[in-house]
């Protein structure tokens, strides 16, 4: 069951009096985001969770959006909490607009370029002293067990490539290709994708959904970006992705592997 719009939580709805709401992006199920169109005001995102219904709950998104304010491009974080069987949190929206929506898009090329700059940017700039959130490769693959454990990871979901495979199939090989990390671990997005960038023109002004940040392998956003590039841009635009990163010979193995313990995300 989706979250109604209609019957918002009573102090929730206060909050959002007098605002026009329109869903804008559905999410898992039992998760609906909508955009707060207020008059004279900054516009707000309202992201809203049935807690019954099996979806992703908010707190890790809550307690990272907080740590990263002042620290990384985010969104405002200004409300959240729960009642009435619903948690939610609402954010100032940032200017501009995701990634799949920029007019530099007419050239694959030059949105790759402008999408590999932003995630070297949040790479040197984000701090990994004092970040309490772990992103490394062995906290990665222990969440994939749990929720295959679980049965939380949907097969049918899985890319092309792994069609076919099981949960369990698909976690045995992750676990065989595991790599180790880095010594020059940095502060992931952990689903840095093109509907998750929000550019302006052709500046960079942040990220969103953050509810997987952790300090880990850059290659973690490097794969799962490689990928959203391919899908959104065409495999000719991957190369101007990872060049304009900084990285002439991308390590494909590493690729692959972040993109596989995505997928039992």
């Amino acid at each position: 069951m989706r979250p109604d719009l209609d019957a918002l939580p009573s102090s929730l709805a206060a909050l959002l009096d007098g605002a026009s709401l329109a869903p804008v992006n559905v999410g898992r199920s039992g998760s609906v985001v909508a955009r707060a169109v207020r008059d004279g005001h900054a516009d707000l995102f309202v992201k809203l969770v049935d807690e019954g219904s099996g979806a992703p709950v908010l707190g890790p998104e809550i307690a990272r959006l907080q740590w990263l304010q002042g620290r990384w491009p985010v969104p405002e974080l200004v409300d959240h909490g729960r009642a009435d069987g619903a948690e939610w949190l609402v954010t100032v929206a940032l200017d501009g607009v995701d990634a799949t929506r920029s007019p530099l898009g007419a050239d694959p090329e030059v949105l790759a370029r402008a999408l590999g700059t932003a995630l070297r940017h949040l790479h040197d700039v984000g701090p990994v002293d004092g970040c309490p959130f772990d992103g490394r490769t062995a906290a990665l693959v222990a969440h994939a067990r749990a929720r295959v454990a679980a049965g939380l990871v949907e097969p049918s979901d899985f890319q092309p490539i792994h069609q076919g495979l099981s949960a369990e199939e698909l976690l045995d090989h992750v676990v065989d290709r595991q790599p180790e990390d880095p010594p020059d671990l940095v502060l992931t997005h952990g689903d840095f994708c093109l509907p998750n960038v929000v550019l302006a023109g052709d500046r960079f002004v942040g990220v969103l959904d953050c509810g997987l940040v952790g300090v880990g392998d850059r290659y973690r956003d490097l794969g799962i970006g490689a990928r959203s590039v391919v899908q959104n841009l065409g495999p000719g635009a991957v190369g101007p992705f990872f060049d304009a990163y900084g990285i002439e010979w991308p390590d494909l193995a590493r690729v692959d592997a972040f993109v596989m313990i995505d997928e039992l995300f």
